[in-house]
């Protein structure tokens, strides 16, 4: 950004005003600078620093000395006359309404052709990827506390909104059993092969340890309705015999 607000400012400050400047904004220059900078939507607040930040490397590059082709002496842009420059054409083009599939297919086939994208891509994702994984694993970084912001306020929404909270239930839902439904080859194995590492004897030992208590309701419930089942069948049949 400070980097447009530099190229931006070069195409609108006055050559000659800068000729042997030391740093310092010479007389009606400051206004193109604070343009500049407006342009590339600094605050307020920032223009009085980004005008000092600008100014050395204007009258650095206005005043630079560059060599000529021939044995002449070298000159300065902030001496050539409006008439001797030549305007730069503009490098910055509006893309018409695209999606970013779209936009992603193009760039695939305008790089298809060039052997060494394959490893410049790689290397970039890799970076990428790395800075990814630093920013998330520091709990104060940019990234991290933006992640953090947006979660706790979707959160926040989704608390205030219980239609939208049934409906991300309900979501999750389906998509957990389509995972399940689809994985289901999968699962089985896991769970044979879970099984197969251990004895009956140590799956019964499991079984007791984690639902033991359960069991025995089970069993004392069985008894007593057993029990109180045969006195009535027995009180039945000795009814009908008499």
């Amino acid at each position: 950004r400070f980097g447009n607000a530099l190229h931006h400012a070069l195409e609108h400050a006055r050559f000659q005003a800068w000729r042997d400047s030391d740093g310092e904004v010479p007389t009606g220059e400051r206004d193109a600078l604070l343009v500049a900078l407006r342009h590339e939507h600094y605050r307020e607040a920032e223009l009085d620093d980004g005008v000092r930040a600008l100014a050395p490397l204007i009258a650095r590059t206005l005043n630079a000395p560059l060599p000529t082709t021939d044995a002449a002496d070298a000159i300065r842009l902030c001496d050539l006359a409006d008439t001797d420059r030549i305007a730069e054409l503009e490098f910055h083009f509006t893309l018409r309404n695209t999606t970013t599939g779209e936009f992603v297919a193009l760039l695939q086939r305008q790089l298809s052709g060039h052997a060494q994208v394959g490893e410049v891509v790689a290397g970039l994702l890799g970076r990428i990827g790395g800075d990814l994984e630093q920013a998330l694993a520091d709990p104060a970084s940019t990234l991290s506390t933006s992640l953090a912001e947006i979660i706790e306020s979707s959160w926040t929404g989704l608390q205030a909104d219980p239609q939208a909270l049934a409906a991300l239930d309900r979501q999750l839902v389906e998509a957990l059993v389509a995972l399940v439904d689809g994985q289901r080859p999968m699962l089985h194995a896991l769970i044979v092969a879970g099984l197969a590492r251990h004895s009956d004897a140590e799956l019964v030992r499991q079984i007791e340890g984690r639902i033991g208590d359960d069991l025995q309701y089970i069993r004392l419930n069985g008894a007593v309705v057993g029990g109180v089942v045969g006195v009535v069948l027995a009180v039945v049949g000795r009814l009908l015999a008499g």
